[in-house]
């Protein structure tokens, strides 16, 4: 997690679509995801509520 900055967001893809996530700079719009559909043509998914990097080391640290 220390390649990325605490400010990118984390674009988490539903199960239903596979699943997964990626990594998009706070500036990049529209925060939006492409993924390969169930036929392998590639859609675009927009996460209504990304987290940031930070507030992934956040949850893990205190988790543990």
């Amino acid at each position: 997690m220390d390649r990325f900055s605490d400010h990118d967001q984390v674009i988490a893809y539903p199960e239903k679509l596979g699943g997964g996530f990626s990594v998009k700079a706070p500036d990049s719009q529209p925060l939006v995801g492409e993924i390969l559909d169930n036929d392998g043509d590639t859609v675009l998914y927009r996460d209504d509520q990304p987290v940031t990097i930070a507030q992934v080391k956040a949850a893990i640290q205190n988790d543990q």
